[in-house]
């Protein structure tokens, strides 16, 4: 085949390419040449990215015949990398074959990210919010999604009226500067809140109950005055909440209509409430399946007929109550579901629990995630359901707490500080456990310093760590010096003694106290000591301990001889020799600290 015919045929059959490339550059030719063998395939044009990358989405193979198709969907591939502004191919017959080049143009990089115009807010909050990272690839889609989320921080602070802009100034080297431009403007204020409808319960009332409030001295110190959406739709909710809990079970209020001042700075904000009539409870039943009488299981309910109706109470004590009584005994997937009728007429709130078991099932498995300092014995043994056992909400419940109290882990449940999450097993009567907790920092290293009129200047330190080697050891070493006081200890707990249920912890100390500089008749105190403890758990939260003391105490004057007419040894006990005191001390402890470091 003539080198002009070949060229002729690679022209026609990139013309079909060029409808979807960006550029393919080569002449005419006659429709009945072959398409030539691709020999060498290459890509030119990128900077940051690994050629190899690129080659892994180029499906097209050397040896082969050029295929416009496949190199469509190539150039398609290459695109969705998400790295590149152009993607162009071009043919070049070489001495080795015809050349395929893959020539590329990469998007920019962001070399630095600024903020600027920030006064209130702080750079460290709007850089949390941003998913645009330094080095990463410029988006501009992104980038505008950004500035929407800095927007949305600024409304969420107060400042309601605050603009943002993004600015891409271009660098060398196919990077760029992304700067966030920020005009804060005046934080909005509420001038005025009223309600609508509210025809029983008073303003004032509801007013109590809401988070945000009109604009004055108080709220102005306390930031309850500043207008955030996040607040509003919070207030909403407690609203809401509070009819229902006093007996207004058709309550609708709608979302409330906010009004910007003509100022530009304030805000007056109307909810509107449709109160309708207040309810008691009539009939209360139960249905479904009940695994004991329905007359004992009604006594678990807290609600009465004649009283008042309250969700918070339906909810929080009694579908809690239930649903817990099912769940001790194995059934995990309890559902309690209220159904209710109205009586209008009478006002009457008729109930019926109806109670739908499942099957009950067993602990498959227990897992423990996050820890990645603490050892899983540590948390383990503070677990108190087990492996092959049936399912029991409260004692999963007491877990968390135990877990929590440990004081090792950050709070990732409201209620019973860390999380549990539950799947179905390999059968549908197993469960898996996952006990889900995030590691904080345990150790803490101390240094201080002052001046005293008596001792001199005082230094002192200390360094401590209440989880050791992640095993829940705790370890501690103080120091305090001055100018007549040296005091060293040293303190060691381990809560679980070689892995048993024994307590084991000792401490030792030295300490001096030097007086000759202050006094006429000086003396020097040594005191050297130590105890050992032993402790054994009776019950939950309920330890015996054994401590034994020793300690050796040495007085020492100072400034005068032995042979003195004054007599020191009815003035200064132990001057003719240590004094040595030897003790032993029985302790019952009962603790219930929600958290052994931070209790609350």
């Amino acid at each position: 085949m003539k080198v002009d015919s070949l060229f002729v045929l690679l022209s026609r059959l990139l013309l079909v390419l060029s409808i979807c490339l960006p550029q393919v550059a080569h002449a005419q030719l006659s429709d009945d040449d072959e398409p030539p063998t691709v020999a060498v395939i290459k890509v030119v044009g990128n900077l940051r990215t690994e050629a190899q990358a690129i080659k892994n989405q180029i499906q097209h193979k050397t040896g082969v015949a050029l295929n416009a198709s496949v190199i469509r969907e190539d150039t398609r591939r290459i695109y969705r990398m998400g790295r590149f502004n152009d993607v162009r191919v071009e043919a070049e017959q070489t001495s080795k074959g015809l050349l395929l080049l893959f020539i590329v143009k990469e998007k920019p990089a962001i070399r630095k990210i600024r903020i600027k115009g920030n006064k209130e807010v702080q750079e460290d909050d709007i850089k949390g919010v941003l998913d645009v990272k330094r080095y990463g690839i410029l988006n501009r889609a992104q980038i505008q999604k950004n500035v929407k989320k800095i927007k949305d921080l600024y409304i969420e602070k107060g400042y309601y009226l605050a603009t943002v802009r993004a600015e891409i100034s271009k660098l060398k080297k196919a990077s760029v500067v992304v700067t966030f431009r920020i005009n804060e403007n005046a934080k909005i204020h509420i001038r005025q809140i009223n309600f609508v409808g509210n025809k029983q319960v008073p303003s004032g009332t509801l007013r109590r109950y809401l988070q945000t409030s009109e604009h004055d001295l108080i709220s102005w110190v306390t930031g309850r005055s500043t207008y955030q959406q996040a607040l509003i739709k919070r207030d909403l909710f407690f609203l809401q909440s509070y009819y229902l809990d006093n007996g207004y079970v058709t309550v609708k209020l709608g979302d409330p209509k906010v009004y910007l001042g003509r100022n530009k700075r304030s805000m007056y904000i109307t909810y509107w409430i449709t109160e309708g009539k207040t309810y008691r409870y009539g009939d209360i039943d139960v249905a479904g399946k009940l695994l004991w009488k329905k007359e004992k299981v009604k006594s678990w309910m807290t609600i009465k007929k004649g009283e008042l109706f309250s969700r918070s109470k339906l909810y929080k004590e009694n579908i809690l109550r239930l649903t817990t009584r099912y769940q001790d005994r194995g059934y995990a997937y309890v559902n309690v579901i209220p159904r209710h009728k109205l009586d209008h007429k009478k006002q009457l709130f008729h109930l019926t629990m109806q109670i739908q078991p499942g099957p009950r099932v067993r602990i498959e498995r227990i897992e423990v995630t996050g820890n990645s300092k603490t050892q899983d014995k540590v948390i383990r043994r503070e677990i108190r359901v087990y492996e092959g056992d049936y399912y029991n909400g409260s004692k999963v419940q007491l877990s968390q707490r135990r877990v929590f109290a440990l004081g090792f882990f950050e709070k990732t449940h409201p209620l019973y500080g860390i999380k549990v999450v539950s799947r179905r097993g390999s059968k549908p009567d197993r469960i898996i456990l996952r006990f889900i907790v995030k590691e904080k920092s345990t150790g803490t290293f101390q240094v201080g310093a002052g001046l005293s009129t008596f001792e001199g200047l005082v230094f002192n330190a200390q360094v401590s760590q209440n989880n050791l080697m992640g095993r829940g050891q705790t370890m501690s070493l103080a120091a305090q010096v001055s100018g007549i006081r040296q005091l060293f200890q040293l303190q060691f707990v381990d809560p679980h003694l070689l892995d048993t249920d024994w307590t084991f912890a000792f401490s030792a100390y030295n300490s001096q106290r030097d007086l000759s500089t202050f006094f006429s008749i000086g003396f020097r105190q040594t005191t050297t000591g130590g105890t050992l403890t032993w402790g054994y758990p009776l019950i939950d939260n309920l330890n015996a301990l054994v401590t034994y003391k020793f300690e050796r105490v040495f007085i020492e004057p100072v400034g005068i001889t032995r042979d003195s007419d004054i007599r020191l040894k009815g003035f200064f006990s132990g001057t003719d020799g240590p004094t040595i005191t030897s003790s032993v001390r029985a302790t019952v402890r009962y603790d219930l600290r929600n958290n052994r470091l931070f209790p609350s």
